[in-house]
C-alpha cells in the first residue's frame, strides 16, 4: 500500500474487505471502499478519462467485485491491493463502455441519450451493400492465400517460418518480409483499403 493513502496496512485492508459478505462485516469496511474509490476517482481525473454518467456504474461494480470472496482470492499479495483494485475498476469501465454506447457517425450516443437521438442510429445489422462488399473482400484474401504458395503454408497449413524457408528453398528472413508484406496487403484488404 502507497503510504498516507489510508491507516490500514494491504493485508488488514483485505481482511476487512474478506468480511463483507459475514452477517456482521467489519465497522472498517466502509473506509477501505472509499479508500479505493478515492483512488478509482484519481485514476479517472489524473487520465482525463472521459466516463461521463458511466462513473457511478463502474465505482459500484469494481465495489461488488472488490469485495466478491471468489475475486479476493486471485490477489496473491495484500500489499498490492490498490493496484489489483484499480485494475478491476479499469475492466468495469471498460465493461460498462461497451455495453452501454455504440457509434454513430463518429458521435458517441449513450443509452441516456433522449429517445430521439436513439432513434435516429442506424441499425447495427450490415446493410446488403456492405454484406456484399465484406464477402467481396472474404473472396479477394481467400485467392491471395491459394495463389501465393508462402501464404497458404503460413496461412492454412500454419507452418513455421523455419519450415516454410526449409520448404521453399529460401531465407528464413525472405519469409519474414514476405509475410510482413502480405499481412499488411491482407488488412488492407480486409479493411476496404484495396
Amino acid at each position: 500500500m502507497r503510504p498516507g493513502v489510508t491507516n490500514f496496512s494491504g493485508y488488514e485492508a483485505v481482511m476487512i474487505l474478506r468480511t463483507a459478505y459475514r452477517e456482521r462485516p467489519d465497522e472498517r469496511l466502509p473506509q477501505v471502499l472509499a479508500m479505493l474509490r478515492a483512488d478509482w476517482i484519481a485514476c479517472v481525473r489524473r487520465k482525463r478519462l472521459d466516463v461521463g454518467t458511466e462513473l457511478d456504474d463502474a465505482l459500484q461494480n469494481a465495489s461488488l467485485k472488490v469485495i466478491a470472496p471468489e475475486n479476493l482470492a486471485t490477489l496473491d499479495d495484500p500489499e498490492r491491493l490498490i493496484a489489483w483494485a484499480r485494475a478491476i475498476f479499469v475492466n468495469s469501465l471498460h465493461d460498462l463502455g461497451r455495453s452501454s454506447r455504440r457509434l454513430w457517425r463518429g458521435r458517441v450516443v449513450t443509452q441516456h441519450d433522449d429517445q430521439e437521438a436513439l432513434g435516429r442510429i442506424p441499425s447495427l445489422d450490415p446493410s446488403p451493400e456492405e454484406i456484399v462488399s465484406a464477402r467481396e473482400r472474404e473472396e479477394t484474401v481467400r485467392r491471395i492465400v491459394e495463389r501465393v504458395p508462402m501464404a497458404r503454408l503460413r496461412l492454412l497449413e500454419g507452418l513455421s517460418e523455419k519450415e516454410i524457408a526449409e520448404r521453399l528453398g529460401v531465407t528464413r528472413d525472405a519469409v519474414a518480409g514476405q509475410t510482413k508484406r502480405l499481412r499488411k496487403l491482407l488488412w488492407r484488404v480486409l479493411e476496404g483499403d484495396e
